[in-house]
């Protein structure tokens, strides 16, 4: 009987071809274990830590285009942890071993639309992290002409045309299961699945597979490249003979968070996704050596946390976002405890906006309120 498995696209792609030395039982055990707990694990930190930084960017009075982004990245990463359960399922149950059991048959009528939905996200969570890694290094070498550069409009623009290239780059994840689960009928219960697909989707498949390996390592060294350009211009900056081209005082205070959030992230992508860029240079390579087909479930949770500990992170290198999420909690609590008039009340002053307008033009207190919106903006 052949069991027709097609591992996910978070982690690395084995096929046949590998015949790596296979692991010991307790180091496949310890493996199963750690997929098997992990997954869980990752998925209810992904779950609240992503709900909570949602309920930051999205409230912010005003957005800009960092706001975009970390929205982007948060929902994209809760879509990949929870289409990721399928196939966490399909491997853990016993039951779905069998071409017969209905956990195998729902796996595969689920298949397509799932891992296409997921790796579109994780492409799309990738991408923006490396478009807001740009924005940043633009920043920092061009500051005093920053906002007129980038904006919340071109943010939402780069956002639509990443998910539009990530959902075309994985459409065959969405066409071959069904192309396959359509012609199965016709075809004995044993057959290999690239003769029910036929030659020329076999090859559409190694295509794509070849062209995800080279996706994965481009992105990794792309990152790395725009980071430690943006450090070594960090460190540029800080000399006085640039402090012209410096930001004011309490501009570079705003930016000096985002810098941390930025740069924290990608320390979180490089760690995560080394494991996995590494297997996947070797399979480039043609070696096999050192990356054996057995460490998949581990390398999967090591990429996901990718995906899960994105709101730790902001709490551990973020003042302003630790402070802004407490600000929203405290008020939160205290708008249940308060009578409706009074909550209407402070919902109106709160922050305070001073509508006096004299001859025309603003009041001095009414541009102290956009000075603050500025303050919430940059976070």
């Amino acid at each position: 009987m052949a069991t027709n498995v097609s591992f996910a696209n978070t982690s690395v792609e084995y096929d046949q071809l590998w015949d790596p030395d296979e692991p010991s039982e307790e180091i496949k055990l310890m493996v199963y274990y750690v997929h098997l707990i992990g997954y869980p694990v990752l998925l209810l930190i992904c779950t609240i830590g992503n709900t909570l930084s949602l309920s930051v960017w999205l409230r912010l009075p005003h957005k800009s285009s960092t706001a975009i982004y970390l929205t982007t990245v948060a929902f994209s990463d809760l879509f990949v942890l929870w289409f990721y359960m399928g196939h966490f399922v399909h491997n853990v149950d016993p039951t779905c071993d069998f071409d017969t059991s209905l956990c195998w048959e729902q796996y595969l009528q689920s298949k397509g639309v799932v891992e296409w939905w997921r790796d579109t996200c994780m492409q799309l969570s990738d991408w923006t992290l490396i478009i807001f890694s740009t924005e940043r290094l633009v920043m920092v070498c061009h500051p005093l002409r920053f906002n007129e550069a980038v904006s919340m409009c071109t943010a939402l623009r780069n956002v639509l045309i990443l998910f539009l290239l990530a959902a075309t780059f994985c459409v065959e994840l969405l066409v071959v299961p069904y192309v396959y689960l359509w012609r199965r009928a016709d075809y004995p219960p044993d057959t290999h699945t690239k003769i029910v697909i036929g030659p020329g989707l076999t090859d559409w498949d190694n295509l794509y597979d070849y062209s995800e390996l080279m996706v994965t390592v481009s992105k990794w060294i792309i990152l790395a490249l725009l980071n430690c350009a943006f450090v070594l211009q960090l460190s540029r900056q800080s000399r006085p003979a640039l402090a012209s081209q410096q930001l004011p005082p309490e501009r570079s205070n705003q930016t000096r968070h985002i810098n941390y959030i930025l740069l924290g992230s990608a320390a979180l992508y490089f760690v995560t996704q080394s494991p996995n860029a590494y297997c996947k240079m070797l399979r480039i390579s043609g070696s096999s050596k050192g990356c054996s087909k057995y460490y998949f479930h581990l390398l999967s949770i090591i990429s996901l946390s990718n995906y899960s500990l994105n709101f730790l992170l902001y709490c551990m290198v973020s003042a302003r976002f630790r402070q802004h999420l407490f600000h929203r909690s405290l008020s939160g609590r205290n708008s249940m405890h308060m009578p409706v008039a009074s909550v209407r009340s402070n919902s109106l002053q709160s922050p305070r906006r001073p509508s006096c307008v004299k001859n025309g033009r603003a009041t001095h207190q009414n541009t102290m309120y956009h000075e603050e919106l500025e303050e919430l903006q940059a976070l």
